[in-house]
């Protein structure tokens, strides 16, 4: 499921400017195993943020010649992860999410079998050690392919005027809301 993907970590080296391939450059290690642990993950959003006991742990190593590349990392209390959905097999344009109950085009949900099988999480950074960044709020597969890692700047990535689409009315997180807490 790696195809057109090489490993900068210690498979091949770095790409150059100009070639045709991505390279990915680590591998997201968590305690999810298998894709129907994702669900939970994936409500993220429902977890209210004092409820540290519920956030899923993970690591990032980096390898070899771009582990340099972490310099002044740590400062960051969030990263934006972007990776390959490695055990996504084709795409389905139209889809159902796990927060709703009707069908909706890919391109307007976070599905993973989508044309390009690329994904994104907003990692919470507890700290550096090294070439190992431990984060918080891990919701990718064990030994998820990294494509990039890229510090949150809430000056350039938070959004006042936001509009969620289908998301504020989705069946399953309007039933969250009207549970008691």
């Amino acid at each position: 499921h790696l195809e057109g993907l090489k490993s900068v970590a210690g498979v091949t080296a770095a790409l150059e400017p100009g070639q045709d391939a991505m390279a990915w450059i680590n591998s997201v290690h968590s305690l999810i195993v298998k894709a129907g642990g994702l669900e939970l993950f994936r409500q993220r959003a429902l977890i209210p943020n004092e409820r540290e006991d519920l956030v899923q742990l993970g690591t990032l190593h980096l390898d070899g010649k771009i582990d340099e590349g972490l310099k002044d990392i740590a400062g960051f209390s969030h990263l934006v992860l972007l990776y390959h959905f490695h055990r996504a097999t084709g795409y389905e344009l139209i889809t159902k999410p796990i927060l709703d109950k009707e069908k909706r085009g890919v391109f307007a949900t976070r599905y993973f079998k989508r044309p390009n099988p690329i994904g994104f999480s907003i990692v919470k950074l507890f700290g550096v050690n090294g070439n190992r960044l431990d984060v918080g709020w891990v919701d990718m597969l064990d030994m998820t392919p990294l494509l990039d890692i890229k510090p949150y700047v809430s000056l350039f990535d938070a959004r006042q005027d936001v509009c969620d689409g289908w998301f504020e009315t989705a069946s399953e997180l309007i039933k969250y809301r009207n549970t008691p807490k």
